[in-house]
């Protein structure tokens, strides 16, 4: 058997079909490279794109060389004329199909070996991250089996079909499709029910053999695990939401008792009190919208209302902090109305004049209404750096800015921006070091974001 596999390897030199099948393996993870590049800019790891590779090798390429190589070198005795002088040794035609069949397993895994060495470079030159040993040996372990499977499929009709040079198309034909539609169909499902949630595992397709029947019994009993893990963490988030939303709502009551007490006196002590005591509520109303943002519950009332009376009582809440740092107030009338939401966007508005009193020292605010319908809030602060300019409404970002004042958490830019776009507004912002910064606040109707 050994001489006959050595003479059969020796063959392959001069078989053309080989370097198809190479060309055809280099194939399959370039068209995954494609797949990667038209995918709508979708950052992609060494995992999901061996994936790709997987699907396009077993479902397309894959069956059609093993299906071409295989009836080529069953059917050149044929061909070649050879056969008859094979019967005239001592050698039995069983034997030498059998030395045929293991060449061509042999061929199986060096092609799984060549398109994971492919693969490989196209990762390293795409940059996809996530691979090292591990990932490649459990890879080319995939590949191969899915390879070996499909050649497995295929070998009845092979056999069938190439026993002579005239069938040996219809067999090749008939063991691609054959291959295609059923290493296709299970991909698709696969990546249905990859796409759903929660996962229908209905649609799993019947077990061919205990290995797969095991295997769907194992993703049956982690989805189980993982929809328990998922009820646990919901119910655990809102136990947790609830509590600080009560604790929220009961910190306002001495709240407004402390600025009770402090409305009856005049001093730079209970002004400077005022002020902080602002800044705590605005502290607890920030807790309470991040609570509030993803809860089912959120009360958005949209309607139309005036502009103008609406700027005059977000500003009225800081005119002890203007007075204290002795800013001007630039408030230009627009006559405007807008639809949103009043209590959401107030906290918007009030966490951009914050931002704006917090690092304005000297100057004024100035408050207007731009075209086609946007608020702008600009003041003549210490502006924002260039390099941080693109993350100030990104979550936790707190820039030079921020850093410089060690009471910034980040996230009032991040809630405004999320806010806004559940009102179906944009907020922007323009800003240099120096020269100040001016929030822009598009309040056109856009759809609405439901994240």
């Amino acid at each position: 058997m050994g001489n006959i596999i050595k003479t059969e390897f020796l063959k392959l030199k001069r078989y053309s079909v080989i370097k198809a099948g190479i060309i055809m393996t280099v194939l399959s993870p370039l068209l995954s490279l494609f797949y990667s590049t038209a995918n709508g800019g979708q950052t992609w790891t060494f995992d999901y794109f061996m994936q790709q590779v997987m699907i396009s090798n077993c479902t397309l390429f894959f069956p059609i060389i093993i299906a071409l190589i295989a009836g080529y070198i069953i059917t050149r005795e044929y061909t070649d004329d050879t056969m008859k002088n094979i019967s005239t040794i001592p050698i039995p035609y069983k034997q030498l199909l059998s030395g045929k069949l293991l060449v061509l397993l042999l061929l199986t895994i060096i092609f799984s070996l060549i398109g994971c060495v492919i693969a490989l470079v196209i990762n390293i030159i795409a940059g996809f991250p996530g691979a090292h040993f591990g990932n490649l040996f459990n890879m080319f372990i995939r590949v191969t089996g899915a390879n070996i499977g499909i050649y497995i499929s295929v070998l009845p009709i092979i056999l069938l079909f190439c026993c002579s040079a005239n069938n040996f198309l219809g067999g090749v034909a008939l063991a691609f499709v054959y291959g295609y539609f059923r290493f296709r169909s299970k991909a698709q499902v696969l990546s249905q029910i990859a796409k759903s949630i929660p996962l229908d595992l209905e649609k799993l397709p019947l077990p061919q053999d205990n290995n797969e029947a095991a295997l769907q019994q194992m993703i049956h009993e982690l989805n189980r695990m993982r929809m328990e893990a998922e009820e646990a963490r919901m119910t655990s988030y809102r136990e947790m939401a609830d509590y600080y939303t009560m604790w929220v709502h009961q910190i306002k009551t001495p709240i407004a008792s402390m600025r009770l007490t402090l409305e009856g006196s005049d001093s730079p002590e209970s002004r400077k009190l005022s002020a902080e005591l602002g800044r705590i509520e605005r502290y607890v109303e920030m807790a309470l919208v991040y609570l509030r943002l993803d809860s089912e519950s959120s009360d958005y009332v949209i309607r139309e209302f005036e502009l103008d009376p609406f700027i005059r009582r977000s500003v009225k809440k800081f005119a002890g902090e203007f007075i204290s740092k002795r800013l001007s107030l630039e408030l230009e009338p627009s006559g405007a109305s807008v639809v949103s939401d009043e209590k959401w966007l107030a906290f918007v508005v009030e966490q951009v004049l914050s931002n704006s009193l917090k690092y304005t020292r000297e100057g004024s605010v100035r408050i207007y209404l731009a075209e086609p319908k946007t608020l702008c809030i600009r003041d003549t602060g210490i502006g924002i750096a260039p390099e941080d300019l693109p993350r100030i409404f990104d979550k936790g970002y707190t820039g030079l800015n921020g850093r410089a004042d060690l009471r910034a958490s980040g996230l009032g830019l991040y809630l405004c921006r999320r806010v806004c776009r559940k009102l179906g507004h944009e907020i922007s912002a323009v800003s240099a070091p120096g020269k100040g910064t001016e929030i822009r606040i598009d309040l056109s109707s856009y759809d609405l974001d439901p994240e």
